[in-house]
């Protein structure tokens, strides 16, 4: 993610991404961590990314990283961007 400059956590599907222009944060948790352990630093890190947000005067559009699953899941089309 290194390339449109997201704030990401190493080895991890969770992250942020600024977008100051428009004073907006995109924050995206990973909905498939079951040990409590990285539950819990999760929370530890969304809350900071959160606080940050607050801090800064940035609205938060939050989102859930889930792996795609070909049985359950159909593929939506869609374009993030500036």
């Amino acid at each position: 993610m290194a390339n449109w400059s997201a704030e990401t956590v190493a080895d991890k599907a969770y992250y942020y991404k600024d977008y100051a222009e428009k004073k907006i944060r995109l924050v995206v948790v990973d909905g498939t961590i079951f040990d409590s352990t990285e539950q819990n630093a999760q929370i530890t890190w969304l809350t900071n990314a959160l606080s940050g947000a607050k801090t800064n005067g940035y609205s938060v559009i939050g989102a859930v990283h889930f792996p795609p699953m070909p049985a359950t899941f159909q593929k939506i089309e869609c374009n993030f961007s500036n």
